[in-house]
């Protein structure tokens, strides 16, 4: 993948996320609510697409596509355009790339959704606290603030 050849780990390198990711696709898969998409051109495939499914909408979570020499060629946008033509033959009406504002296909492809709020909930510990304090965060901090104050209430 993309991460690997920046020499950086993938999403997929943590073993418990793996493993999680397993018991999701074993148990969801056959009841529909999982997709695996495996796209080629030809007989070569350009791009995997891991999507959950829920009602009338695909939640894109993870992708993965071949690095094309010429950048015209574009993988992962064909890759997409591809399952969301699946997708609607499927009567899917909504395909959703989820957050992720540095993937140009997602500006590409989709108009501006809602607003996004994280929350980060942490355990009362105080490397954590101190973590969210370090990062400039707000909410971060608010969050440490207030799971200390439930551990003492």
């Amino acid at each position: 993948g993309l991460a690997r050849l920046e020499g950086k780990e993938g999403s997929f390198a943590n073993r418990r996320w793996v493993r999680f990711h397993r018991d999701v696709i074993d148990t969801g898969f056959d009841a529909g609510c999982i997709q695996l998409l495996k796209v080629r051109v030809g007989t070569e495939p350009i791009g995997y697409l891991y999507g959950h499914v829920y009602g009338d909408t695909v939640y894109m979570h993870q992708t993965g596509f071949v690095t094309a020499e010429d950048n015209r060629l574009r993988p992962g946008h064909v890759s997409h355009f591809e399952a969301m033509r699946y997708n609607a033959g499927r009567g899917i009406r909504s395909y959703d790339l989820l957050p992720d504002l540095e993937d140009s296909y997602k500006r590409f492809f989709a108009a501006p959704g809602p607003a996004v709020h994280w929350l980060e909930l942490q355990r009362p510990r105080m490397r954590l606290r101190l973590e969210a304090l370090l990062r400039g965060s707000r909410a971060a901090a608010l969050v440490g603030a207030l799971t200390q104050f439930l551990a003492i209430g």
